[in-house]
């Protein structure tokens, strides 16, 4: 699912205007992405938990070339599942 089918299932079950939906949507990913910048956390219960975690650079190897090539520090999201999403979705694969 797309951030556009997000909004058309939104609006047609809310019945509100996909406009309205569009603007609260964009404005929550905007809240989360600026608590993750500022390394900290963002908690939906029933659904999961998203936070920052620094990687410390490393040297890896080039696939093709075996070569040897440093690889820079960064910033990356982790998503932890809540156990209740992680058991509807095995009860749903079952």
């Amino acid at each position: 699912m797309n951030r556009s089918e997000l909004i058309r299932r939104v609006a047609g079950r809310t019945g509100l205007r996909a406009a309205v939906v569009g603007a609260v949507i964009r404005d929550l990913l905007a809240m989360m992405a600026k608590t993750l910048t500022e390394g900290g956390t963002v908690r939906i219960s029933g659904f999961g938990t998203f936070s920052a975690k620094d990687r410390p650079p490393r040297t890896a190897r080039a696939p093709r070339t075996g070569e040897l090539v440093a690889v820079p520090a960064k910033r990356s999201i982790v998503f932890r599942a809540s156990r209740k999403l992680r058991k509807e979705i095995n009860r749903l694969a079952a």
